[in-house]
């Protein structure tokens, strides 16, 4: 559905506010109204993001969620919030991959499809059930168990986040090419400026 004369309207004076957005960022505290311009500019780039994520398959089952306030407020106090971060485990809940070191988009696809084809668990990471400690539904409520899966697939993401959009695409045309996997995506919301008080400014 496409946006009304009013709507666009608001969108663009929005827009006029906004520094330009890259794909390093660090935070600061401004005013709430700012953060107010900010949400109302990045509705539309929101819808986009969770459609190029869908999964096509009965295999792939895709689940919102978000991390918690209070552990997005440690990620991000007196530091800098990478995103986008991706990382994998198989079915024992072993870490097999961690994409979180930085966005790649040339060989992104080759990478993931090496890892989903011959996983090796990583020695000395943390397993899916410490990532499941620090994540809530949408609703924030307490996960529902996951479906048994041959990989589970944790995806942080942000509205105002362009790699994160970028890298949930090639991510669905991958994973269409491993519809014989069962495969758990979680697709979680790791956007500061829902933190009162917070602002995304592109890092030097």
């Amino acid at each position: 559905m496409g946006l009304s004369n009013q709507q666009n309207n608001v969108r663009r004076a929005a827009l006029d506010h906004l520094p330009t957005m890259r794909v390093g960022y660090s935070l600061r505290e401004i005013p709430k109204m700012k953060c107010i311009l900010l949400a109302l500019a990045t509705l539309a780039p929101m819808g986009f993001a969770l459609a190029q994520t869908a999964p096509n398959t009965p295999n792939h089952q895709i689940i919102e969620a978000k991390v918690k306030d209070k552990e997005l407020l440690k990620m991000v106090s007196g530091k800098e919030l990478a995103i986008p971060q991706l990382r994998i485990y198989d079915k024992q809940g072993q870490q097999v991959a961690d994409f979180s070191s930085g966005f790649e988009p040339e060989t992104f696809k080759e990478d993931l499809d090496k890892v989903l084809r011959s996983p090796k668990p990583t020695e000395g990471k943390p397993g899916l059930k410490a990532e499941l400690e620090i994540i809530t539904d949408t609703k924030n409520k307490k996960l529902k168990d996951l479906v048994p899966a041959d990989f589970t697939i944790v995806e942080y993401w942000a509205e105002w986040c362009e790699p994160c959009r970028e890298q949930s695409k090639l991510l669905k045309e991958s994973l269409d090419t491993h519809q014989n996997l069962a495969i758990n995506v979680l697709h979680v919301q790791a956007d500061p400026t829902k933190l009162p008080g917070m602002k995304v400014v592109h890092k030097d």
